[in-house]
């Protein structure tokens, strides 16, 4: 069996659902945004959405930072450093009736989400 990778899960074009959550094309949840960010919410989950299909960075945005702390992205924006949200998907990943995948497994295939969501937006 090939081994699955982060693009097997985490599959363009990734869309907005209730405001908050970003699912995959092949319906996999793969990102929760904080409801009480301290930046333009709506604004910047269109950015982030947009950057994950492909789209070009803003200059409005091209100074921020992005960094990962586990699963929680955080961005520095005017000095300051605020979780936005959290990388999504264990439950696809390793449950019963989903992928039943191992922890180590599962971990690798967001950690390769994670290295790429940080490329995309740092770039």
């Amino acid at each position: 069996m090939k081994k699955l990778t982060y693009k097997d899960i985490y599959q363009k074009p990734f869309r907005p659902m209730l405001g908050t959550h970003v699912f995959s094309s092949n319906n996999v949840m793969s990102f929760t945004f904080d409801i009480e960010m301290g930046i333009n919410q709506p604004e910047f989950c269109e950015y982030f959405i947009n950057r994950l299909n492909g789209g070009k960075a803003d200059e409005k945005r091209r100074h921020y930072k992005y960094r990962f702390n586990g699963v929680s992205l955080f961005v520095e924006a005017n000095g300051k450093m605020q979780r936005v949200g959290c990388v999504r998907g264990w439950g696809y990943l390793t449950g019963t009736g989903a992928l039943g995948l191992s922890s180590g497994e599962a971990k690798e295939i967001q950690d390769q989400f994670i290295g790429h969501i940080l490329n995309v937006l740092n770039n």
